[in-house]
């Protein structure tokens, strides 16, 4: 017997209904049912929900009519016929344990009638920008009027209650108000305190939503506060002020500020290495920053600089949380706040330097590395290989080490690396500004242009490839580097060969659309944390070609997404010219990488794992 039922109201939602079916697909209790109701959307939403009724635990319904949000949600009880119903709207997301949680502890809890939880906030691009908290146990309409009831998409609550409590149609955009307002004083209600929904908020268009729930507001002050006068007055003047200043921040365009108010703001005030978007970043994002400079190799003075400088930082900002990205950034970084005694100390171990070294520069290497997990307090691998790599090796105490879910250190933004979002005039723009010409299969590769990743037998392997096809393009998405530095004769055929298209440094923030000029990505490293490129070219649907080594393993399904090739450019060649002769294959792997990173390492699974770093 199913114990869940979840149910999804959606009307004109195709922008974010997909994130939310998935958000319930992926998570880790399965024994739901769920119910999408369509309220007569007149755009592509229902197509979308119909995809995946191929799920028998998914049912999809439409009617044809808009009946308005609080219809449906009573409909949507009504047809409810499992022991707990669960709330959530068609823009919002799931944390992946929601489900589990929220049934554990009613399950624990007979007396609770509904359970709710914390929530992060976030933006039309799937950004965190803070965490809504409400009390464990809101127990007094007061709660209610201070907001701290319940965050009402993130209920779940018994079958029955909810079939005995109906919502009230008479309370338009304050439907859950009304009901919490009308049943606190006779129900158990609770809220985990953890954040276990991501909660749409800031960028959508709010301003005519917002005053209609504040005049719904109004009226059910006037209702339960008959008694009381004076705070009855006081209520509804500060509710009428709230709507002018919301009106009047909205007017120019300063309305997200209000929101955030509402939120715990999430910030970061350290970085230790300088880049070329830190600046705008910091504009959008609100954050602080000191740039200081960190050579890549052993400097003893400029080393000693780097650490009295970041400690200086620390020190100043009262800094509790230190993070340190990469061997050297991350010495800098867990010396200064080792000395400090900073209390939480995380080292991100994005891959092995040494494995591609020799003799005494990998026992130095190995020093190195086992250093800086020494002074951490916590060390993240960022993909299972590497966490098994690091214990082999023993570079550390293995109750240290962590894995962020799957694997990565940031997920992949999946809404962003998605080629049905590109700009197409910006996309043509940018494919005749290359010379890529309509007919041209792009072999694509992004990164540094070093011996480590491959680059000399890419390029052998593409020497033989312009032989067989003329219209075969290599495009290089990255810069030569001195360190570890290409041999001179495959430098000069890159730069002499019109077929192969370097295009130097590339932003991160526009890579997407270099992705989206290739047919197939190829990736040979030698080594790798996680191939993090690879996980963003299958989010474009490209299939992949990689090596079988630390990181790059755990980035594919082998012969569903990619396929793994060894360090030579005969095996290079061939798996090639297997995507090259076979479109359908090129579009199932594509497809299938698509769906492997979206189910497995979209960015708010990451970014939660990552806050209970934190705590």
């Amino acid at each position: 017997m199913n114990l869940v039922y979840v149910g999804i109201p959606f009307y004109n939602a195709e922008k974010y209904l997909d994130y939310a079916i998935r958000s319930v697909l992926n998570q880790t209790y399965t024994n739901w049912k769920m119910t999408l109701i369509d309220d007569g959307s007149t755009d592509s939403s229902l197509a979308l929900a119909r995809k995946y009724t191929s799920d028998t635990r998914v049912k999809v319904i439409s009617d044809g009519r808009n009946k308005g949000l609080v219809y449906r949600l009573n409909e949507l009880v009504k047809l409810s016929d499992c022991k707990y119903f669960v709330r959530m709207d068609a823009d919002d997301i799931m944390h992946p344990q929601r489900l589990e949680k929220q049934l554990r502890y009613l399950e624990e809890h007979p007396q609770a009638d509904v359970v709710g939880s914390w929530a992060y906030s976030i933006d039309t691009g799937n950004r965190v920008v803070g965490i809504l908290k409400n009390k464990v146990n809101p127990s007094v309409i007061g709660d209610v009027f201070a907001h701290a009831c319940f965050i009402h998409p993130s209920v779940m609550g018994k079958r029955d209650w909810f079939s005995n409590n109906p919502y009230d149609s008479r309370y338009i955009r304050v439907e859950d108000m009304e009901l919490w307002c009308r049943t606190i004083e006779k129900s158990n209600f609770y809220n985990l305190s953890e954040p276990l929904l991501f909660y749409r908020e800031i960028g959508v268009p709010y301003l005519y939503k917002y005053l209609l729930s504040m005049k719904g507001v109004r009226t059910l002050i006037i209702k339960y506060y008959s008694a009381n006068l004076l705070k009855r007055y006081g209520m509804l003047i500060i509710n009428y002020v709230k709507c002018l200043l919301y009106a009047l921040f909205t007017v120019f365009g300063l309305q997200n500020i209000l929101i955030k108010r509402r939120s715990n703001s999430i910030s970061f005030k350290l970085k230790t290495e300088a880049s070329s978007e830190l600046e705008s970043f910091s504009r959008i994002y609100g954050f602080e920053y000191k740039e200081v400079e960190i050579l890549r190799k052993i400097s003893v003075m400029k080393d000693f600089v780097a650490i009295s400088k970041t400690m200086q930082y620390i020190k100043s900002k009262q800094i509790d949380i230190v993070v340190g990205h990469t061997p050297k950034g991350a010495l800098i970084a867990m010396i200064a706040a080792f000395i400090l005694r900073v209390p939480v100390r995380i080292y991100f171990r994005h891959g092995l330097v040494y494995e591609t070294s020799m003799g005494f520069k990998r026992k130095l290497l190995i020093s190195i590395d086992k250093l800086v997990a020494a002074l951490a307090t916590k060390i993240v691998c960022v993909s299972p290989s590497l966490y098994k790599k690091s214990i082999d090796d023993k570079l550390n105490l293995v109750s240290k080490q962590v894995l962020l879910s799957k694997g990565t250190c940031n997920g992949i933004d999946v809404g962003r690396f998605n080629k049905e979002n590109l700009d197409l005039k910006r996309l043509k723009d940018l494919k005749d500004s290359l010379g890529i010409a309509d007919s041209s299969f792009v072999v694509g590769y992004t990164g540094r242009l070093v011996r480590d990743k491959g680059i000399v037998e890419l390029v052998k392997a593409f020497q033989i490839l312009t032989q067989r096809h003329d219209n075969m393009v290599l495009l290089l998405v990255g810069m030569m580097e001195e360190r570890d530095s290409l041999p001179i004769e495959i430098k000069r055929f890159i730069q002499d060969t019109s077929s192969i298209i370097n295009t130097g440094y590339v932003l991160n923030s526009i890579i997407e659309y270099y992705y989206a000029l290739m047919n197939v990505f190829v990736f040979p490293s030698y080594r790798e944390g996680f191939g993090m490129s690879t996980l963003e070219a299958s989010s474009m649907e490209l299939p992949i070609i990689t090596a079988r080594v630390t990181g790059c393993v755990d980035s594919i399904i082998e012969e569903q997404t990619g396929v793994f090739v060894e360090h030579t450019p005969e095996c290079i060649i061939n798996a090639i010219e297997r995507f090259y002769s076979n479109e359908k294959l090129r579009l199932n792997f594509g497809k299938n990488g698509r769906n492997f990173v979206v189910d497995n390492f979209e960015q708010h699974v990451i970014w939660t794992e990552i806050e209970k770093l934190y705590q």
